[in-house]
């Protein structure tokens, strides 16, 4: 970090997480110096972790979730409140949708996967991590103005607002009623979808978030949860959590636009590896959508296709070419997402969760979950820092 005098020194980092293994791991395995970090301590809970921080502040605390005493949402908290300039990097055991999404909207600037983090990655998310730190120390929340940033939006052509001609794109007071209207039509876009398979959707969208000039803030509350969604709906967070990362270094809507460009462009092409007509795409996806959607995942393959208009041989044979999955290990991988969730967020007892999530054996159900995640359902819901009591 930069010092007021101008010299560089190095970040200093925290470790937090309750297995001493994983910390020693983590400590001597990652390229530290490489990037301008250096370990100054370590914790095994929250509450040590303050204590911590009380006696050397760190610049930035990598922390496990699940914790005795003070699991790392709670650390999240007090870091905020105490510390506000320190960044968090979240170390969790998978990749879970819940848990990526609660460390984001707490202030989280990066989810790290430990079962991911091989010798060939761990230059890459150090390289992330400083960049996003660095980025963080060059727009600090007192430099920032409070309500909107018309320099954000700097050298954006002039726009026609909500299609009226002569009229171009003007800061307009936070809260007009027409400008939450578009916000809200544009909030749906997003969440819709389509501009990931539809080039002409996806640029009109672009136009159309540029017209709004929202604060950044805001931008962040619109887009961010969206590309966490497909994520989830490709049973994979690690793009979006790169896609966000950049993002949150990008400080004017013309970085914001070619990020965008790029990552979607990414995403498109792993959609159309093999070279589907758009229908395709679509109809997959939407089965997609329809999978998650359900409360109950008793659903058959023959019904999922007919919500994709396809033969069920055909859909089969698509459903691989688009999402990279055959459509079993799919179903599988989502019931368990599901079960997961709902250990978090419900008191059900596993068996009625295990027959909710298409399991019809409660003892199959449990066998499958560890062979998953290396733990039982019950002993996942008792660790877990996000579940209802």
């Amino acid at each position: 970090m930069q010092t007021e005098e101008g010299m560089v020194q190095d970040m200093k980092v925290l470790v937090v997480d309750d297995e001493k293994l994983v910390r020693r791991g983590l400590i001597s395995m990652m390229p530290w110096d490489r990037y301008g970090m250096k370990v100054i301590a370590e914790a095994m809970n929250g509450t040590k972790a303050l204590e911590c921080m009380a006696a050397e502040p760190a610049d930035i605390v990598f922390t496990d979730l699940m914790m005795p005493e003070m699991s790392g949402f709670e650390l999240m908290e007090q870091l905020k409140l105490q510390y506000p300039r320190t960044a968090v990097v979240v170390l969790s055991c998978h990749e879970e949708f819940a848990f990526a999404q609660q460390a984001i909207r707490r202030g989280a600037i990066d989810y790290v996967v430990k079962n991911d983090l091989e010798t060939d990655v761990m230059d890459e998310v150090l390289e992330r991590i400083a960049a996003s730190v660095r980025s963080r120390a060059d727009n600090r929340p007192e430099q920032q103005e409070a309500s909107l940033h018309p320099l954000f939006y700097e050298g954006e052509s002039p726009v026609r607002l909500h299609g009226i001609p002569g009229t171009e794109a003007q800061l307009m007071p936070h809260g007009d009623s027409a400008q939450q209207a578009s916000a809200e039509v544009c909030q749906a876009l997003w969440q819709g979808m389509r501009w990931l398979y539809e080039d002409e959707s996806f640029e009109q969208l672009l136009t159309l978030t540029a017209e709004l000039r929202l604060p950044q803030s805001q931008l962040k509350d619109m887009v961010f949860p969206v590309l966490l969604k497909s994520g989830y709906l490709l049973l994979s967070l690690e793009h979006s959590l790169r896609w966000i990362s950049r993002l949150e270094q990008s400080r004017r809507w013309e970085e914001w636009r070619e990020v965008l460009q790029e990552e979607r462009s990414y995403l498109r092409n792993l959609l159309f590896r093999e070279k589907h007509a758009a229908e395709v795409v679509q109809g997959i996806l939407q089965a997609v959508v329809y999978m998650h959607g359900k409360e109950e995942l008793d659903f058959s393959q023959n019904e999922v296709a007919d919500v994709a208009n396809m033969s069920r041989t055909y859909f089969s044979q698509s459903f691989k070419g688009v999402t990279g999955k055959v459509f079993q290990d799919y179903v599988k991988e989502l019931r368990l997402y599901k079960a997961r969730q709902l250990l978090l967020q419900s008191s059900k007892p596993i068996y009625s969760i295990a027959q909710q999530v298409g399991f019809k054996d409660e003892k199959y159900f449990s066998k499958m979950f560890q062979q998953q995640y290396g733990m039982l359902p019950s002993a996942y819901r008792n660790q877990n820092p996000l579940r209802v009591e």
